[in-house]
């Protein structure tokens, strides 16, 4: 008489194989460790991925700012215009595709977009989302102009100092005219840069600016725009002359700037190290 074979042994009788539970918990458990060795190199390609989309973005926006010197007699851009102001530029005509929100400023990006980088999103930081909460934008931001050191704004009643002409900027390939930029956290009071933290997102609320503030600027220490390390703890900056590099956010030397000069709103000539200042 012929004994029939059962379960798991009828089934490798007949040539055929099946996983127990405990062989099937062993393969997911297997899948989960590669899974988790290999996402954070994922998460540090698509970091670096950005970083490089930004430092191009960054240097799109330094060689259009060095375009605007030369169609403006040596002139630098300031960080922005009153509507209304006799230094107002005639192609400023403000719609909705604005990058800042108030139509009663003409913003340096904006200026630059109009002109010379029509691709809005150049001017956003591409590790930021949401928007910024800078005049009702609709962009994230984040990548900010050197502000007092290089810019000034020009007023319905003139200018509030006066414009900086590139021939003053004694190294233009040292000297740092945009960066990654946000408002800061309470690392806002410590003194070396590399530790300074932007403040997280709330919702779509982000808290890229359009500026950054310089140690010789008298609302300094409020941290309310400071260049930040957003790329895997560097910092994004394009200078006078064009280019762009992605540094240490401590490598544009504001722990340098000399103690006499601090918060004094006066552009006076600092440390070779500065690379925020435009005298050495």
């Amino acid at each position: 008489m012929k004994i029939m074979k059962h379960g798991r042994h009828a089934h490798r009788a007949a040539g055929l194989t099946a996983f127990t539970l405990i062989e099937l918990l062993v393969v997911i458990a297997i899948i989960a460790i590669l899974a988790a060795m290999l996402l954070p190199a994922l998460s540090k390609a698509k970091e670096k991925a950005k970083t490089i989309n930004c430092v191009g973005n960054m240097r799109q926006i330094s060689l259009a700012s060095a375009m605007y010197v030369d169609d403006n007699q040596g002139v630098l851009m300031p960080l922005y215009f009153v509507v209304g102001s006799p230094f107002m530029p005639g192609d400023f005509n403000w719609d909705t595709n604005y990058l800042d929100g108030n139509n009663g400023l003409f913003m340096w990006n904006d200026r630059l977009r109009v002109s010379y980088v029509k691709n809005a999103g150049v001017f956003s930081c591409p590790s930021m989302t949401g928007k910024s909460t800078l005049n009702n934008s609709k962009y994230p931001l984040g990548i900010g102009i050197n502000w007092t050191e290089l810019g000034c704004a020009a007023y319905v009643d003139g200018l509030d100092r006066p414009l900086v002409k590139v021939s003053s900027v004694t190294r233009p390939s040292a000297c740092i005219i945009f960066a990654d930029s946000g408002m800061l956290t309470a690392s806002a009071s410590d003194a070396n840069p590399d530790n300074w933290v932007q403040k997280p997102a709330v919702g779509e609320k982000s808290y890229g600016t359009e500026y950054f503030r310089t140690p010789n600027d008298q609302a300094y220490q409020v941290g309310d725009a400071r260049s930040v390390s957003r790329h895997g703890q560097r910092c994004n900056f394009g200078f006078v002359d064009g280019h762009a590099e992605t540094l240490k956010n401590s490598k544009a030397g504001y722990q340098f700037c000399l103690p006499a000069n601090l918060n004094t709103g006066l552009s006076v000539p600092q440390p070779e190290q500065c690379l925020w200042a435009r005298y050495h």
